[in-house]
């Protein structure tokens, strides 16, 4: 429905019981010139948007502006709430990314701040919540702080593109809708989610993140077996949720997978030694996930 909507079309359903459902869809098309070589996202040009990308992890606030400002949209990114409800009040913003977990003020506190602002329109400005855990209390979370949809990580550029379509056509409040997390892969390298990068980004922007990604992981593994050895699950979930999101973004599946599990070991404050299994893991599969990268880049 949301893609049909995205594309100023209608569905309908039909349903009996007993025999089945019958759904179908219009569309409207104008006769045009042969387009074919297009790429779909480019058929679905909307105009630029002024967006503001709230998320603590650089490397995300990188990622996300490399696919969008290829687009013509205009990207504010800061690395905190505070600092967000700051530009809100200083800027006029046609749609806010907001990180689902920051520290101090986290993204579900920060829009029920934003839906609280006395100025109507900001108020009501859509956000839209960017998380790397998909469950249903995840969403139930994101609808009762006021949130109007969701995407997950790692960012697939169509399903975003068609929430600013949707932004940009002012549709009105639209509604999160259920939709199943792409589950991890049991490669080390998921290709796709590195390709989308690729083609959505200059080779030099690419190279340039891929280097601050190598040195951000670097330094978050460091922290994670030094937070361990203090036995600090504070730290330790604050590595590892910086550690699955950015990870994920980039198709390292099995790295992304082992962080995400200290993450949920570091919030239950599960035994010191479950702990201490997963982050050894770390640097291995770091150093054979980036070695899978340096053979598909040359491949």
């Amino acid at each position: 429905k949301r893609l049909v909507s995205a594309m100023g079309g209608s569905i309908q359903m039909e349903s009996k019981l007993g025999a089945g459902t019958t759904f179908s869809f219009t569309l409207p098309f104008d006769y045009g010139s042969s387009d074919a070589e297009i790429e779909p996202s480019k058929r679905r040009t909307v105009k630029a948007l002024k967006i503001l990308v709230v998320d603590d992890n650089v490397i995300n606030q990188r990622v996300v502006a490399g696919l969008l400002e290829k687009d013509g949209h205009t990207i504010i990114a800061t690395g905190s709430a505070e600092a967000a409800l700051e530009k809100l009040k200083e800027q006029s913003f046609d749609v806010v990314l907001m990180d689902m977990e920051m520290p101090n003020i986290d993204g579900p506190t920060a829009t029920r701040m934003i839906r609280a602002m006395p100025e109507k329109e900001k108020a009501m400005i859509p956000v839209i919540a960017m998380t790397a855990n998909v469950m249903k209390e995840d969403i139930m979370t994101c609808i009762q702080a006021g949130m109007n949809d969701y995407f997950s990580k790692p960012i697939d550029p169509e399903n975003l593109r068609a929430m600013l379509v949707q932004v940009a056509n002012k549709e009105g409040t639209f509604k999160i809708v259920n939709m199943p997390q792409k589950p991890l892969g049991n490669e080390l390298l998921n290709t796709s989610a590195l390709m989308s990068l690729k083609t959505g980004m200059r080779p030099d922007e690419l190279d340039s993140l891929l280097k601050d990604l190598y040195e951000k992981t670097e330094s978050l593994i460091a922290a994670a077996e030094t937070a361990v050895a203090e036995k600090n699950y504070t730290a330790l979930a604050g590595r590892g949720h910086d550690f699955t999101g950015m990870t994920s973004n980039f198709g390292f599946d099995i790295l992304s997978r082992v962080a995400g599990e200290i993450y949920q070991q570091a919030k239950a404050q599960a035994a010191v030694q479950d702990l201490a299994g997963n982050i050894k893991k770390l640097r291995p599969t770091y150093e054979e996930t980036r070695k899978a990268v340096t053979e598909w880049l040359a491949s």
